[in-house]
């Protein structure tokens, strides 16, 4: 194991590294059955770490690729709809609340594109969201490897505490 590294058995993995999709390889589990309980328990918490890890960077990866798309797609400006205000009603307090916090009016949306627009670089948009789509697509797929890894080690903790408690009585 190194650093950060979640460990896993060498039938995770292809010849070049990338994780294949599951380990109900008779291998893999004979390496998990060698393992104690609390090197089976360190190896789940390990693993759950890493599908939670995994999961803010997939949210990242859509965020991002939302943040593409709407350089291309602009959403509608918000459009304050004073007429729909109720006489000092919660959206007319908000408004001007906003205008007192701020010294003088302003609408809700100001400024909003700057904030979230962010330029998708020399190449353009479509090889940016492509490279995105496909960082995406590996990340599933670890993904995928990293629970079906959990669940075969929960597999293997589970049989071998019904053993030993078999062993017991």
């Amino acid at each position: 194991m190194t650093g950060d590294s979640v460990p896993t058995t060498a039938a995770t993995r292809d010849a070049f590294g990338v994780p294949l999709p599951g380990t109900d390889d008779p291998t893999a589990r004979a390496e998990l059955a060698a393992l104690t309980p609390a090197q089976l328990r360190r190896r789940r918490e390990l693993l759950g770490a890493e599908l939670r890890a995994l999961g803010q960077w997939r949210r990242l990866l859509r965020a991002r690729r939302e943040l593409l798309v709407a350089t291309v797609v602009v959403p509608a400006p918000l459009l304050v709809p004073v007429e729909a205000a109720a006489e000092d009603g919660p959206l007319e307090r908000h408004l001007d609340d906003l205008a007192l916090s701020l010294g003088g009016p302003a609408l809700p949306g100001e400024g909003l594109a700057d904030l979230v627009y962010c330029a998708p670089g020399p190449q353009g948009v479509a090889p940016a969201l492509a490279a995105l789509v496909d960082a995406e697509r590996r990340l599933a797929a670890y993904a995928e490897a990293v629970a079906a890894e959990l669940e075969t080690a929960t597999e293997v903790l589970v049989a071998q505490v019904r053993a030993d408690i078999r062993t017991d009585h």
